[in-house]
C-alpha cells in the first residue's frame, strides 16, 4: 500500500455526471487543447478522502459495478491511467432541484495515486474504482474557464457553478 502507515477516511460522497480532465503542461499550466470531457448517465461518484495532516487528500471516482455503461467506464479510466503528468479536474455535480445549476469542483493538481492507496469500499455495495489521484495545492495562478477570478497559489480544491453554463451542460 502507497500510504501504509497514513490512516485514511473516506469523509464525503458526490454523484459526478461528467469529469473534465485536463492535462497540466510544462509551464505549470492547464493545457486546455488536451483537456478530454467524459459524461455519465447514470452518475458515477466522486469521494474525498482525508488523510493524516501530512499527506494530501485522496480523490476517487468509482462507480457501480453494474453501471449500465462500462465502454464509457473504460475510457475515462484509460484517460486517466495515461496521464504522464499532472492534471486539473473538474467534477460536475447535478444539484437535487432540477432548476439549479449544476456544482463544479476543481481540483487544481490531480497527482495520480497508485490504485492501492485506496481505502477498502463497502463488500455491501461493490463499485469499480476508475481513477484515485492525490489533491495538491497550486503552485501557480491561472484563470479557470467559468470560474470568477483566478485559481490561487495554494488552492486545492474550489467549488463553483459557472456564470454560463458550459456548452455541453445537461449533455449525458
Amino acid at each position: 500500500m502507497l500510504y501504509d502507515d497514513t490512516e485514511t477516511s473516506t469523509s464525503d460522497y458526490a454523484p459526478c455526471t461528467g469529469v473534465t480532465l485536463t492535462p497540466v503542461g510544462a509551464d505549470g499550466l492547464p493545457d486546455h487543447d488536451r483537456a478530454t470531457t467524459h459524461t455519465f448517465d447514470p452518475p458515477i461518484t466522486l469521494a474525498y478522502a482525508l488523510q493524516d495532516e501530512h499527506m494530501p487528500p485522496l480523490v476517487g471516482l468509482t462507480a457501480a459495478a453494474d453501471h449500465p455503461d462500462p465502454a464509457a467506464l473504460d475510457r475515462l479510466g484509460r484517460d486517466f491511467r495515461q496521464l504522464d503528468t499532472l492534471a486539473v479536474v473538474e467534477i460536475r455535480t447535478p444539484q437535487q432541484d432540477e432548476d439549479a445549476p449544476d456544482l463544479f469542483m476543481l481540483f487544481v493538481r490531480w497527482q495520480p495515486a497508485a490504485e492501492d492507496s485506496w481505502p477498502e469500499t463497502d463488500p455491501d455495495a461493490p463499485s469499480v474504482l476508475l481513477a484515485v489521484g492525490n489533491a495538491l495545492p497550486a503552485t501557480t495562478s491561472h484563470p479557470w474557464p467559468g470560474l470568477d477570478g483566478l485559481v490561487q497559489v495554494g488552492n486545492t480544491a474550489l467549488l463553483f457553478r459557472y456564470v454560463e453554463a458550459p456548452a455541453d451542460q445537461g449533455a449525458a
